[in-house]
């Protein structure tokens, strides 16, 4: 996994704190997508078969894959029109942004929280639970388009937020690169998930249509 996919950043105002904690926490929505190359994972499949078979075949160790949030409401604001669905999923925006949104999907992300909050963090459950998404749940492919295959879960949950001012020292604290942020602002507003209220895996999406290991696609090599 590339360490910048655990974040995803996009322009919003409005809805932070000047300093600190906001009051209280921030109702966000939106879809947690982990996109994969299709290729790579119908020769994934491929290979399983050819070892069941007895064939000879090959390892597959790692898969390529980037890991992102697609915000919907923030604060009980929509973010995102519904036709834009399409062209966020094939090429989402990383970088130059002013905004940065963090999922719990790994240990490291408690700590630069702790850091930012000046108490512990806790976000055990949280990270339990995304890691069990990449693993447990099905892949779809996008309508309309054939490079990639995703796993796209709707999530519905709370975010505290911060101003970060815009260092390098500032940066470091939290494992953010510069190149994710837009390097004229000043402030960054920066967002965790520290709460999840529903999820659903089986997305329910015109556009995202699901797809089948050994039956969707062939998998002779």
């Amino acid at each position: 996994m590339k360490n910048l996919a655990f974040t995803f950043a996009f322009l919003i105002f409005g809805i932070f704190a000047k300093a600190g904690v906001t009051d209280s926490l921030i109702n966000l929505k939106g879809y947690y997508v982990i996109r994969f190359d299709k290729a790579e994972i119908i020769d994934m499949y491929a290979q399983k078969v050819k070892k069941l078979s007895g064939s000879q075949y090959q390892l597959v160790i790692d898969l390529e894959s980037d890991a992102f949030f697609i915000p919907l409401e923030i604060a009980n604001k929509r973010v995102l029109k519904s036709d834009s669905l399409f062209a966020e999923l094939n090429n989402p925006k990383l970088t130059n942004k002013d905004t940065v949104i963090y999922l719990p999907t790994a240990k490291y992300i408690e700590e630069y929280l702790t850091f930012l909050m000046g108490k512990k963090a806790d976000l055990s459950n949280e990270i339990c639970l995304f890691r069990d998404l990449n693993s447990t749940y099905p892949y779809f492919c996008l309508k309309g388009s054939d490079k990639y295959l995703f796993k796209c879960i709707y999530i519905e949950g709370f975010a505290n937020g911060f101003d970060l001012m815009n260092t390098a020292k500032s940066r470091a604290k939290i494992g953010l690169d510069v190149d994710v942020v837009n390097k004229k602002t000043s402030v960054i507003k920066v967002m965790f998930l520290t709460s999840v209220s529903s999820y659903d895996p089986f997305v329910k999406n015109e556009i995202l249509i699901p797809w089948y290991p050994y039956i969707t696609d062939t998998l002779s090599h």
